[in-house]
């Protein structure tokens, strides 16, 4: 019997709602799905690709300079691709200060995790 996560509400650095983690799914506030999270909190987006990690107070976090990393095998697709997100959220958590180097991604850079029909490596449609 697989062990049932409970939905994880993950803030940007103000406290805005800004992301759902039902793991290992990550989906945006509208319900997209937009990224996968590993065990080890590391998150990356539709393209596989290092987008950062989830903080302990619940923000995706990332390095300005980031290292080379070896990207784990993605999980399988989720059976929904989009998600009803909660009309309400908890309070999101105290914020920790950071050292200067350190990004809020859902807050500053918000287009590493973008649904997958809006990717900027998916060709046109005519």
């Amino acid at each position: 019997m697989a062990l049932r996560v409970p939905p994880l509400h993950l803030y940007t650095t103000r406290g805005e709602f800004a992301a759902l983690l039902l793991f290992p799914y990550l989906y945006s506030r509208d319900g997209d799905w937009v990224g996968w999270v590993t065990e080890e909190r590391d998150v990356f987006n539709l393209e596989s690709a290092y987008v950062g990690w989830v903080s302990h107070d619940r923000r995706i976090l990332r390095r300005s300079t980031v290292q080379p990393r070896v990207v784990p095998f993605p999980p399988p697709a989720p059976d929904e691709t989009h998600v009803r997100v909660p009309a309400t959220t908890p309070l999101p958590p105290l914020m920790a200060e950071y050292s200067h180097d350190v990004v809020d991604v859902l807050e500053e850079m918000p287009e590493m995790l973008h649904p997958i029909d809006s990717s900027e490596l998916k060709s046109d449609m005519d």
